[in-house]
């Protein structure tokens, strides 16, 4: 499982790629964590054109009352993610860029990151 992510692509490569008109300034990030703001790419209401927001990273359960009641998740198993997540699956999708994974490694009393995956 993922606990970080970096995204230091430069805004423009980011607005091209995904054909963006006017993103946000997006500032290089090298250690973003489950609840902080993060860029998704998504499509905009008319349903054609995509657009970019931020978003808290996480995930809210079905049975939540509220989105502040459910506990904070970031990840969910294969298994279970259509059942706990349905109706995100199929209605609400949106694309995360990023350009880097990482966890942090305790070695002694010492963290380090181990990377997973840098692009």
């Amino acid at each position: 499982m993922c606990g970080r992510f970096t995204l230091s692509a430069p805004t423009e490569r980011l607005a091209d790629e995904f054909d963006i008109p006017n993103p946000p300034v997006l500032p290089p990030r090298y250690n973003i964590a489950p609840t902080q703001l993060i860029a998704a790419v998504a499509l905009r209401p008319d349903g054609e054109h995509r657009g970019m927001v931020r978003l808290p990273w996480g995930m809210v359960s079905n049975w939540a009352d509220t989105p502040t009641s459910a506990p904070k998740l970031f990840n969910a198993r294969a298994e279970s993610v259509s059942f706990k997540f349905g109706e995100c699956l199929r209605e609400r999708r949106v694309l995360i860029p990023a350009d880097g994974f990482y966890e942090w490694k305790t070695v002694g009393k010492k963290k380090h990151r181990l990377p997973l995956l840098t692009l």
